[in-house]
């Protein structure tokens, strides 16, 4: 064997132990990264699912405040929905525009199981989530229908009158409840029922009365919206809504019976002004001559956009998860 072929095997053999060193670091750091990866993973899945259960819980608070005590406890309950116990579940109620307007849920595992991380040391972490939902009052709406109703006390399911006829006493003074939204005159009433009035309208603005029965745009209106939906048919408000915990819930926001208006201060002689004081939601649930009736959902509408205002003892609530 020649001189040099042997420092080659003696140079390959010394070498043999380097490789096995290099393999070896090699073989740590792969199941180091594949550890980090499979834990990772574990990790922001549950914080997913954690932050599902604290949205969850804070929009079901919130529809209880001002209420702090029945807040703290629909909170609770569906965290329990989600399969997190009391223990690991904590809710503040706070002040932001009124007192007891804003709920924070905190759900979490203080001793989240780790994978491989006790290959490093570590076989646990802590893994959570923080929710803030706030109550309110819409700064404006629109598609707003063209029906002044007077404050009353409303009670979810019962049946209201939107558009009135003529009465026997006179109270109303040529107004049947009609409003003139963008307009005046029955093209522009029959529109903004069929459509809702494109414009936002806020709590404090003035418009005006659109006097008059105007049984015609209101009959024309009415049907043109209340068939305006996939199966053309009028549905019950059994057939539109669930009761879900003594609060009814609309199953569709788009459909077309679903019916925002705005509740005015009074009833004047003739066209003249009118403040409005607030919000109320209706489905329309019928119409007779040129009366039309809906039935009220309920206060709590949740949202998750457009700005929002303090509370207001009148019409719609808005409930919206905070940022």
């Amino acid at each position: 064997m020649s001189i040099k072929l042997k420092i080659i095997k003696r140079r390959l053999k010394n070498q043999s132990g380097q490789v096995a060193i290099i393999v070896g670091v090699m073989l740590a750091a792969l199941v180091g990264m594949i550890a980090y990866v499979v834990d990772t993973g574990n990790i922001y899945e549950s914080r997913r699912s954690f932050q599902t259960a604290a949205d969850a819980a804070a929009l079901a608070g919130a529809q209880e405040l001002p209420d702090a005590g029945a807040a703290q406890q629909a909170a609770f309950d569906y965290a329990r929905l989600h399969e997190i116990e009391p223990e690991g579940v904590t809710v503040s109620i706070e002040s932001t525009f009124v007192a007891n307007d804003t709920i924070q849920v905190t759900v979490q595992d203080l001793d989240k199981g780790l994978f491989f991380g006790g290959i490093f040391g570590k076989n646990s972490t802590r893994v959570g989530a923080d929710a803030t939902a706030i109550i309110g009052s819409p700064s404006f709406l629109n598609n707003i229908v063209p029906f002044g109703i007077l404050e009353q006390d409303w009670v979810p399911g019962n049946e209201y009158t939107l558009k009135w006829g003529p009465q026997e006493d006179g109270h109303n003074h040529g107004n049947f409840g009609a409003l003139a939204l963008g307009g005046t005159g029955g093209n522009n009433y029959r529109k903004n029922i069929r459509e809702g009035y494109s414009g936002k309208l806020s709590v404090g603005a003035v418009i005006d009365t659109e006097p008059g029965n105007m049984m015609g745009p209101t009959v024309q209106g009415t049907n043109d919206r209340i068939s305006d939906y996939h199966d053309y048919t009028f549905n019950s408000f059994d057939e539109l809504t669930d009761e879900v915990d003594g609060k009814y819930v609309l199953r569709d926001s788009s459909d077309s019976q679903f019916v925002v208006c705005p509740l005015i201060d009074r009833v004047p002689f003739g066209r003249k002004e009118v403040t409005i004081m607030g919000f109320v939601p209706f489905i329309i649930t019928g119409i007779s001559g040129s009366e039309v009736y809906g039935t009220f959902i309920d206060r709590a509408l949740i949202v998750t956009s457009g700005s929002i205002a303090p509370l207001d003892e009148h019409g719609i609530v808005v409930i919206r998860l905070q940022n």
